[in-house]
């Protein structure tokens, strides 16, 4: 049967190709943890599509021919990104502090994740200017409790230690699955409450006359009425979401790092974003909350020709949503400005919770000291300290201003000292606490 021999050459090559990937040269073990966890998963498969026979019913044929080629196209990204990882652009100093950052939030986040299972992480240069991260795949058994995150940052950035603290959004995604049951009901929760104080411009979509919260609330639960204002308020609370966990923990350096990476930027809202203006206007607002002091023209370096799709209802329909959609993306966002705060407070208990310490700008300070010296630091609180302090440097105009020599590379010249102060504060942290 061709359906069978199609499946089997797809897992056999696939099952080739990790074998090729375990001969590559990883600089932490955690590539390796993933191929092996990989290599089960289609192992596995083999030995299923190998038993079967045309005699078996069809179905049960497709069914399993069906998720071999669906796992397929889920880890053949994977795979590369994990090949990736082994990149000399990938600031491989970096791998110890970000994994234990992650460990000490979801420890905390997480606590029914059986210990004293580690966070395994890959870093990797990515051919997309956007960072992104793949976290814990659910649905496979294999992968449990081993909590997988590989981040990807920009290729081009790579060896720029400046938008480290854009990992913290990252890891924001994973901190967010642990509470995602309570978040989904605080949405939707939310969602109706905006639809309920106006019922005169969204009784189109939703009846909500005569209706008390919670009817209208079961009503959403049976019905596709809101579908869309629920999945685009979900969506955008979780990007927040991240921006707050990646301000809470490296503070101006995130600002810093998000201005870098979307200054002058044309990128639109959409339905899984909220749109920049708003993700600006709620940094702001989180930073006044964990005391993190914000340019005064911050909202001005992003300027740019940003329209939300919200905002454009009465516009001719060039984005191909109806009013009627329209109208939803609108409640959706009311409503996320609506519980910006709150995901703030959240971010912060979390976080505050795990003890990651409040980025310092006296020792980063102290640091940018060093720096001018042309030295690392010894004995930094943080990570985000370090990355708070190559923003000082990158910000002084005088740096090295007597020595052409090195000030002609001053970028260069800053990130190898920031990686190196990072080596440094790693090697630090294992004499402190050896694993």
């Amino acid at each position: 049967m061709l359906l069978l021999d199609f499946a089997r050459t797809r897992v056999r090559l696939v099952l080739r190709d990790i074998e090729h990937l375990k001969e590559c040269d990883f600089p932490f073990p955690d590539a390796v943890t993933a191929l092996q966890r990989i290599e089960d998963i289609f192992r596995e498969f083999r030995r299923i599509l190998d038993i079967l026979t045309p005699d078996y019913p069809r179905e049960y044929i497709v069914r399993e021919c069906y998720w071999s080629l669906q796992t397929t196209a889920t880890y053949l990204p994977i795979l590369g990104f994990i090949l990736r990882s082994t990149d000399v652009r990938t600031a491989f100093e970096t791998w110890g502090p970000i994994r234990r950052l992650a460990e000490s939030i979801l420890r905390y986040a997480d606590p029914n994740r059986p210990q004293p299972d580690k966070i395994h992480l890959i870093l990797s240069s990515e051919w997309d200017y956007s960072p992104f991260v793949y976290s814990r795949l659910y649905g496979h058994e294999e992968w449990q409790p081993h909590c997988f995150i590989m981040i990807g940052l920009p290729a081009t950035e790579s060896p720029n230690p400046l938008l480290l603290p854009l990992t913290g959004h990252e890891l924001g995604h994973v901190v967010w699955r642990c509470f995602k049951a309570d978040m989904d009901l605080l949405m939707d929760q939310t969602v109706v409450q905006v639809v309920l104080e106006d019922p005169g411009r969204y009784g189109c979509i939703v009846d909500t006359r005569g209706k008390t919260a919670e009817q209208v609330y079961d009503e959403l639960l049976h019905r596709e009425a809101l579908a869309l204002a629920r999945y685009c308020t979900r969506s955008q609370a979780e990007e927040t979401y991240c921006d707050f966990v990646g301000l809470r923990v490296f503070g101006r350096g995130y600002l810093n790092a998000f201005a870098y990476l979307l200054s002058a930027s044309t990128v639109t809202s959409d339905l899984e974003h909220p749109g920049l203006p708003d993700r600006v206007d709620n940094l702001v607002l989180a930073a006044q909350l964990y005391q993190v002091k914000c340019p005064p023209d911050y909202a001005l370096l992003f300027a740019g020709p940003e329209v939300s799709c919200a905002e454009t209802i009465e516009a001719p329909d060039e984005w191909g949503f109806s009013a009627e959609q329209q109208l939803q993306m609108e409640i959706a966002r009311k409503a996320l400005q609506r519980v910006a705060k709150t995901l703030a407070e959240k971010v912060r208990d979390v976080i505050n919770g795990a003890n990651v310490p409040h980025p310092s700008e006296d020792e980063a300070r102290r640091i940018h000291i060093c720096y001018k010296y042309g030295v690392p630091a010894e004995g930094c609180r943080s990570l985000a300290d370090i990355l708070g302090a190559a923003w000082l440097a990158y910000e002084d105009d005088k740096l090295w201003h007597d020595r052409p020599e090195v000030s002609t590379r001053k970028d260069e010249v800053i990130s190898s000292l920031v990686l190196k102060n990072i080596e440094v504060f790693e090697i630090e942290q294992k004499m402190r606490d050896p694993e």
